[in-house]
């Protein structure tokens, strides 16, 4: 046979086969056939199917641990936000109560002139000078401040000012053994 009629009978016993077999299946001719058939190929179709049920369920967990890693990767990250967030927030807490603390000060005592001050210099040891212990802030005769104004804070008296510059002052510390304070007492008024 040539090559060019292979090519034609082919496709046509096929067609052949296929309408045969379906007129078979209609008549049911062909039920012990397909019976014998699905016996015979039950146990491989069983293997099959045993093996797909689970190769998707190994795709199917290999998706949810990737899921679950990148969901808490996000966690990790939401976590740390609230994390820095906590620590701003009780910043802001200690800032607040401090401010709290230094209005409740000045609220009760309002012939107090009050002015805020923060210290830039510290020299609580010797100097060689003069042996004092004193501190400086940062304001001075520009804010109106004047040597010997008592230096006070929301707990107590710190010192009293020493020295006056333009936009600096030095206190000399109540520790300081030449720091003297006058008291009266409450209750007989002595001094």
């Amino acid at each position: 046979m040539t090559r060019e009629r292979l090519q034609f009978l082919i496709p046509v016993a096929l067609i052949l086969i296929a309408l045969v077999g379906f007129v078979l299946h209609r008549a049911g001719l062909l039920q012990p056939v397909e019976g014998l058939l699905q016996r015979l190929t039950a146990p491989i179709q069983e293997g099959v199917s045993g093996v797909s049920t689970q190769l998707s369920e190994v795709a199917q967990t290999a998706r949810d641990l990737r899921e679950l890693r990148q969901r808490n990767e996000e966690l990790e990250a939401q976590n740390a936000a609230l994390l820095l967030e906590n620590v701003r927030l009780r910043e802001i807490e200690t800032e607040a109560a401090l401010l709290r603390d230094l209005l409740n000060f000045t609220q009760p005592n309002p012939s107090y002139q009050v002015r805020g001050a923060r210290v830039v210099g510290r020299k609580i040891a010797q100097d060689p000078s003069n042996l004092q212990k004193y501190i400086t802030i940062d304001v001075g005769g520009a804010s109106g401040i004047e040597r010997n104004m008592p230096v006070i804070t929301d707990r107590g008296l710190v010192g009293r000012i020493s020295e006056v510059g333009e936009t600096w002052s030095r206190v000399l510390l109540i520790i300081d053994p030449q720091s003297t304070v006058n008291a009266l007492t409450q209750s007989t008024r002595a001094s």
